[in-house]
């Protein structure tokens, strides 16, 4: 029996509802990722965990839904030299006091060689952030959202683990990658419109061969009210400790 899906689909759009929040997905968008409404307009919409594919409408190959994951494949292109699959994954029960999704993007070429770099983005209002600072000795350094702020994995123990406080709300965002997947990353201030800043991760920044295909994953957390900084390490732990599926 197929479980399921909390998602409500039609052929360019999902969404489902949590508590007053709408939670969407424009497949069109793949760069706005999962966009979060809330039912007061003046505080802001969440754009988190998208994907860049260097183009504005990209060409949809295939989209399906499957209990919680929504799914997107997007057609090779001579601008984009690979295949990209994206799966937007909702895990646990709408009713618990965060909402959590999995990014996994996965890429393939029909080329002999490529570079298939992308880039994911997430847009926060948001100026409160804050870095888990080391797998060795846990704790959250607060990183300056003025100006734009790079990060990159120089050690074993550098994570990629960051706190967004949302104005005007007890809520927060959390947003982790793989460390096996962490190169390059980082956050910069909003250009123009509401006051918040931009995350972005680099994926795939090693060269690509055909019949080869690599994958990346990423977890969003919104909390509904903030979490204690132990709360933060313990589900960023447990990412950790999930093994990558061969197949999704």
């Amino acid at each position: 029996m197929k479980p399921e899906s909390p998602w409500k689909f039609d052929d360019r759009m999902a969404h489902l509802e949590w508590g007053t929040m709408r939670v969407q997905v424009d497949f069109r968008s793949p760069q706005h990722g999962v966009q979060v409404v809330a039912s007061d307009p003046s505080r802001g919409v969440l754009h988190l965990l998208g994907v860049e594919l260097g183009e504005e409408n990209p060409p949809l190959a295939d989209v399906f839904v499957r209990g919680g994951d929504l799914v997107a494949t997007y057609e090779q292109t001579e601008q984009r030299p690979a295949r990209v699959q994206i799966y937007w994954r909702q895990i646990g029960p709408l009713d618990e006091e965060r909402l959590t999704f999995d990014l996994i993007v996965s890429v393939q070429t029909s080329l002999l060689d490529s570079w298939p770099s992308l880039m994911t983005h997430s847009s926060v209002p948001s100026r409160q952030v804050r870095r888990l600072a080391s797998l060795a000795e846990p704790r959250f350094d607060r990183l300056a959202s003025e100006t734009p702020v790079a990060l990159l994995r120089e050690g074993e123990a550098d994570t990629a683990c960051l706190e967004f406080a949302l104005p005007a709300s007890p809520a927060t965002y959390v947003e982790m990658i793989h460390p096996s997947d962490f190169w390059r990353g980082s956050v910069t201030p909003s250009d123009g419109g509401p006051l918040g800043v931009q995350c972005g991760w680099e994926l795939f920044p090693q060269h690509l061969e055909k019949g080869v295909i690599l994958r990346a994953r990423l977890r969003g957390i919104l909390y509904r009210a903030a979490p204690d900084e132990a709360a933060i390490v313990e589900q960023h732990d447990e990412f950790l400790s999930e093994k990558l599926p061969l197949t999704v």
